[in-house]
């Protein structure tokens, strides 16, 4: 019927704060520019760039918080359907 292309599709994923700090801190280093807190609409140019960032974090990160930046990267892949997770493919592994 209506089919859009996935580069046409946003979705509104949502950051809390403290997974946010834990994101922007020295060791993880996440680009601010790309990731927000809260709520934020993102497009499917915005939500790849955030998820390449997720990924280096994930490559990087402590044990401790390997579990929650990967549930983030999840929410991203997850707002945009089956199709970006193929796309994306999977999470790196812990270090």
């Amino acid at each position: 019927m209506f089919e859009r292309t996935l580069e046409e599709c946003s979705a509104v994923v949502f950051i809390e704060n403290g997974l946010h700090e834990v994101l922007t801190c020295p060791s993880v280093g996440v680009d601010f520019s790309i990731v927000y807190r809260g709520d934020h609409r993102y497009n499917y140019t915005d939500a790849r760039a955030a998820i390449s960032v997720l990924d280096d974090a994930l490559r990087r990160c402590a044990k401790k918080f390997y579990k929650r930046i990967r549930a983030q990267r999840m929410s991203f892949v997850l707002a945009f359907g089956p199709e970006m997770e193929a796309r994306v493919g999977p999470p790196p592994t812990p270090r």
